[in-house]
């Protein structure tokens, strides 16, 4: 017996620890190399030096080979650095140089060893250099001039003492705004070191110097000597030069163009935009983001932009083929454009394999994802943009003739399948080299754009020393705008940007968005009519080609606190919705009748000068029934069948009016500003199967605890209460019906419901079928209010059927539902009224017929102003 209990407690003990060890494994999860990278560049930004060297050691040694594993050598490199190992240091940079990495720290690297190189006295004027360099990244500017001071004194001929100057020009103009004494600085530097490859950097500074204290004449007369020393024969005539021939000439020179270009804006005013006559703003990249940063709380992006108040019109959102597309994305995005968002959509099919070979193996598997995939996630949106293979001048594609040919195919496709989108075809801009391709590469498909999209992302690790890197930022930004613009004749979108503020960049983050919004009329003058961040808040765990600057472009950061560049882009997006609201429409209004005979169709077609956030309203004079329509474009067209959201339209004459709507949401200030009369000779109208009314009828409904009772009821059932609380983490509260429904075609599902103090916009309704379960978010897409608090949502059994084939790859021949779930993640009250299944009840004649008063009377809108319209009437046969 005793062996037998030893035996006994052996097991349990083994058992033990083997589930121990299992669920060590379990959590313990393999570490992706990309993220091991990041995760050793944070570490060295934040500088934790050990842990970085000690990652770096694991990464190296695990992955050899790969070129992410390259980045050790970077890492180990800069630690032998701080360590004052330059020997080493230098050893471990080269190699990193010469095999190449995954992230922009070539561009430091090749840096590091340029100042290396000047290695002398010691190491002592080459330590204190970098330390000065450190203190800058810790937003220390007044300890690094201190540094930077002290070697000038003590080593004024060290090797490194021309770049001690730069820094010191750097930190007096970029980070403590004395243009004086940068200026003093950066004439040392030209005078002292006349024939170091940093005198054009000086003399750029002095102009940049003199513009920013407003001394005009002398700035100019900086940038046509820097602009005369890089042109051929070193000579312009009648104020043209030509640049040298070699890449860096031609940056300098066109550097020196752009200055004087900078001055000529200050002194008059930009003309009228040749292209763009609106502006808009966004974010992205995702609908959806953790709130706060970092968590496993979700808001959907729009929502959170509500609630602080940053009132812009672009919501953006990125697709490519690894990463599926649900039936949820959809729903968000139809959600987003409902309330006013425009979706812009980064498609990235080829992505990071993008090549000629590549794309020329999967060009057809590209058009299926387009017509399969892309076309039915936007479908019904009223104008989407899509950015076709952001930055497609990668990869060796850029110099390509033949993705002309793809490319205009898969417009075709886009148009075929999204009549109503905008597509345009998105580049990167790679300086000078890059652009002496593009026509090749894009050439013939440009034509063929809607717009032409562009981008630019920046970060301390590749631009930490350019003088005033708000005012080159700005020159790029135009520079390339008008190169494009000038070339290919398309209106421009910059679809993503983004300034990251690591290392202490918040002020240059704040200072480029500042300079782009001031010069928001030269951009629009160049044809952009439109700017999109990347993004609105910090993503801490996200890795890429910019190592650690990739966590730090977002605008509020992973704490939650806003950085000084939120308020600078929330002011000028306040001032554009403002704009657009102030903004007068002159089209005409027209109703297209579907054809002469009697039938039930009525179309509303309207054109904005600009894309606008609207509403069509048909109303019954005499039933006060309903229909709503709304959605953002440029151009309306909406089909009415004679069905109302409230209510049932009787033969009778019904107004119809198209509003403008301002700013975003759900209860936007609306503006009448046209509008016709029409009138119903038959009758819509819908037999109801009611699931569930309160005090009425309940048979098909399931018993629940979450149901109270009433003893004088009919049913039984007085009222649905569902109640979550602040904790309740995704609860699920299911309704089941008695038996299953049959749904067939041509009816709907209808919840009318109230909330109350529902704290989280993550909220869904899930109808539970025998084919499955299909989500659909509870947002005024899907539901009309019905006055007084309470609202109507509505699901087509059509638009169940298409959630069944999405989700679940088959065509239902028949749906029965089983069901209703409520889905949500925060505190509040949800009462439901009423559940039903209605049914569209078939009218032999039906007709819409059109009626306009005579003489056409103008209308008055909210603001006391009149609207004269020219209403058209067509007949299509």
């Amino acid at each position: 017996m005793r062996r037998l209990l030893v035996v006994l407690l052996l097991f349990f003990f083994v058992s033990g620890m083997g589930e121990g060890v299992s669920l060590v494994a379990a959590q313990s999860r393999p570490i992706e190399p990309k993220d091991m990278a990041t995760d050793m560049l944070q570490a060295l930004a934040d500088n934790r030096m050990d842990e970085a060297e000690s990652l770096a050691v694991k990464l190296k040694y695990k992955y050899p080979q790969s070129k992410v594993g390259n980045e050790a050598l970077y890492v180990l490199g800069v630690v032998a650095l701080r360590k004052r190992h330059f020997a080493e240091a230098q050893t471990l940079l080269a190699e990193y140089v010469g095999k190449g990495g995954v992230t922009t720290y070539g561009v430091r690297a090749n840096r590091l060893l340029g100042l290396l190189d000047k290695d002398d006295n010691d190491g002592v004027p080459l330590a204190l250099f970098l330390e000065s360099e450190r203190s800058l990244t810790r937003s220390q500017p007044l300890k690094a001039l201190r540094l930077l001071k002290q070697s000038l004194a003590q080593y004024p001929d060290a090797a490194i003492a021309a770049d001690t100057l730069n820094s010191l020009a750097y930190v007096y103009l970029v980070s403590l705004k004395d243009y004086e004494e940068a200026a003093k600085a950066y004439a040392s530097l030209a005078q002292k070191h006349p024939d170091d490859s940093y005198t054009d950097n000086a003399v750029y500074g002095l102009g940049r110097c003199m513009e920013l204290l407003g001394r005009t004449r002398e700035a100019r007369e900086y940038y046509l000597r820097l602009k005369k020393s890089h042109a051929i024969l070193g000579t312009e005539i009648s104020g043209y030069s030509i640049p040298a021939l070699n890449e860096y000439a031609r940056v300098w020179h066109r550097r020196a163009v752009l200055g004087l270009e900078r001055l000529d804006r200050a002194t008059s005013e930009p003309s009228s935009g040749r292209e763009a006559n609106f502006f808009m703003t966004g974010f992205g990249d995702r609908l959806v983001v953790e709130n706060p940063p970092g968590s496993d709380i979700y808001r959907r992006l729009w929502r959170v932009l509500e609630r602080d108040g940053m009132p812009v019109r672009c919501i953006e959102f990125t697709v490519n083929r690894t990463v599926g597309i649900t039936w949820e994305n959809r729903q968000e995005l139809l959600s987003a454009a409902s309330l006013g968002y425009v979706p812009v959509v980064i498609f990235q099919y080829f992505d990071e394999d993008l090549s000629p070979d590549f794309v020329k193996r999967n060009t057809q598997n590209y058009y299926t994802f387009i017509r399969e995939k892309l076309a039915p996630l936007l479908e019904g949106i009223h104008e989407p943009y899509i950015l076709l293979e952001a930055e497609f001048n990668r990869g060796g594609v850029g110099t390509w003739a033949g993705w002309n040919s793809v490319a205009i195919e898969a417009i075709r496709i886009i148009r075929e399948t999204l009549p109503t989108a905008q597509v345009g075809l998105t580049v990167g801009d790679w300086g000078f080299k890059g652009r002496d391709a593009l026509q090749k590469s894009m050439g013939e498909v440009a034509p063929h754009c809607d717009f032409l999209g562009y981008q630019f992302m920046i970060s301390s690790i590749e631009d930490t020393w350019v003088q005033d890197p708000s005012g080159q930022l700005l020159d790029r930004v135009l520079d390339f705008a008008e190169y494009l613009s000038t070339t290919f004749q398309r209106p421009l979108l910059i679809g993503y940007m983004g300034v990251s503020s690591l290392d202490g960049w918040e002020s240059v983050q704040a200072e480029c968005l500042a300079a782009l919004f001031r010069h928001r009329h030269d951009l629009m003058h160049m044809g952009v009519f439109g700017m999109v961040y990347f993004s609105y808040m910090d993503a801490p765990d996200k890795a890429g080609w910019f190592g650690p600057a990739e966590r730090m472009f977002g605008l509020v950061d992973a704490s939650g606190d806003r950085k000084p560049a939120w308020t600078v882009f929330r002011d000028a997006a306040r001032e554009l919705m403002q704009e657009e609201t102030r903004a007068e429409e002159a089209a005409s209004f027209v109703c297209l009748v579907s054809s002469p005979e009697m039938v039930s169709t009525i179309e509303v077609a309207y054109t904005f000068s600009r894309p606008r956030f609207w509403r069509v309203v048909f109303r019954g004079q005499t039933s006060g029934a309903m229909k709503t329509f709304q959605g953002t474009s440029r151009a309306v067209r909406v089909v009415w069948e004679g069905d109302a959201d409230t209510e049932n339209f009787l033969a009778e004459r019904c107004h119809v009016d198209l509003f403008v709507l301002s700013g975003v949401g759900e209860s936007p200030e609306s503006r009448r500003i046209a509008g016709c009369e029409v009138e119903s000779s038959g009758i819509v109208s819908w037999s109801r199967k009611v699931v569930f009314a309160e005090g009425r009828s309940s048979e098909l409904l399931q018993d629940s605890p979450f149901v109270k009772r009433v003893a004088n009821s009919y049913s039984g059932l007085r009222s649905l209460v569902f109640e979550w609380e602040a904790s309740t983490k995704e609860s699920t509260i299911a309704v089941s019906l008695k038996k299953a429904v049959p749904m067939l075609a041509g009816e709907s599902f209808v919840l009318h419901f109230r909330e109350e103090g529902v704290q989280n916009d993550l909220c869904w309704i899930t109808l539970v079928t025998d084919q499955g379960n299909i989500p659909f978010p509870l947002t005024s897409y899907l539901f009309r209010d019905a006055g007084k608090g309470w609202k109507t949502f509505r699901v087509h059994q059509e638009t169940l059927a298409r959630g069944i084939a999405w989700k679940y790859k088959t065509r239902p021949a028949q749906i029965h539902v089983q069901g209703i779930e409520f889905v949500n993640m925060a505190e509040g009250r949800l009462l439901v009224d009423s559940l039903a299944f209605e049914t569209r009840r078939a009218v032999e004649q039906l007709e819409v017929i059109p009626y306009i008063s005579s003489p056409f009377v103008p209308l008055d809108n909210d603001a006391g102003e009149t609207v004269s319209e020219d209403f058209k009437l067509y007949r299509r046969r």
